[in-house]
């Protein structure tokens, strides 16, 4: 008798990952580690509809930030379909995407504790929750919103790597912690964030 096809979980990772860090890599690490996913996707978006300020680097840049940072991991894959979209872009649209490009496929998000409890203002957020298994990184004792509907699991994590904190290291010409040296490369040879 043939054993049963293992079902496909495809856990989706969106960010501006402006730039990405150690930070992101890692968590995409502990998703897998703990046995939550067969492969992660990065999905830079082009702006978030919930963040009024635009991204420092273009999103071609973004994506080949992701590449190299991801370079190694062989669950990882960055796909830039939130690029080619008008804006704003919205996860659900990415989310119906990958369950037609994926019948069968377990589709899941991965977000720390600030966008779970955010929820509630993203586009179809009750299509999100009933559709998704969410896989929510927790810091140390932030609170968690408890969503009784919804499927999601909790994994302790922190890194105090910070997109933002590393922005302006570079902007005023400091080395930047939290870096792959190969993004860090990258940075230096695009002259982003001076």
């Amino acid at each position: 008798m043939k054993a049963p096809e293992k079902t496909l979980r495809i856990c989706l990772f969106g960010g501006t990952f402006d730039p990405v860090h150690n930070g992101h890599v890692q968590m995409a690490e502990k998703v897998v580690s703990e046995g939550l996913a067969d492969e992660i996707v990065f999905i830079p978006c082009r702006q978030s509809p919930l963040k009024e300020t635009a991204t420092g680097a273009s999103g071609a840049q973004r994506v080949k930030m992701l590449e190299l940072a991801t370079r190694n991991l062989l669950f990882a894959k960055v796909d830039d379909l939130e690029l080619e979209r008008p804006l704003p872009s919205f996860s659900y649209q990415t989310v119906q995407t990958y369950q037609e490009d994926n019948p069968g496929a377990q589709i899941q998000w991965v977000l720390g504790t600030d966008q779970w409890n955010a929820l509630d203002d993203w586009r179809e957020s009750e299509f999100l929750l009933k559709t998704l298994e969410f896989i929510v990184l927790q810091r140390g004792e932030e609170p968690l919103v408890q969503r009784p509907s919804s499927r999601m699991k909790r994994l302790e994590f922190s890194h105090p790597a910070s997109a933002t904190a590393i922005r302006q290291s570079l902007s005023v010409g400091q080395e930047a912690k939290w870096l792959d040296e190969k993004v860090a490369k990258f940075i230096k040879a695009e002259n982003l964030y001076s």
